[in-house]
């Protein structure tokens, strides 16, 4: 078992990361249900906002049906945008969205609703 994330590379550039208010919070809550504090918590924050990029840019595009794992493979051919979509461990089973522009200009990380 390792402790260092693995490292692979993007498939894709991800341009600028930008993160709305709505899923830092909610991946705020799931540090806080995990028992973490006001230090510990920016940190996890942070690791776990990296850690969903990293997953989105290496292809494991999270709790997509068949049809939208199809839709980003086509994206990666034919520069299209890229969705991921990822269940968080937190009491609501919320999930967030992470989505790259067609440009690649820019990945945003959000939830659902705020699309």
């Amino acid at each position: 078992m390792s402790l260092t994330p693995e490292i692979t590379k993007p498939l894709f550039p991800f341009g600028r990361f930008v993160t709305t208010p709505g899923a830092e919070n909610l991946i705020e809550r799931e540090g806080e249900e995990k028992g973490l504090e006001f230090g510990d918590l920016g940190y996890y924050v942070h690791r776990r906002m990296s850690e969903l990029l990293r997953r989105h840019v290496s292809g494991d595009d999270g709790d997509l049906c068949p049809e939208d794992k199809d839709a980003n493979v086509e994206a990666l051919e034919h520069g299209s945008r890229i969705f991921s979509s990822y269940n968080l461990d937190t009491i609501s089973a919320s999930k967030v969205w992470v989505i790259t522009e067609w440009d690649r200009s820019v990945t945003t990380m959000l939830l659902p609703e705020e699309y």
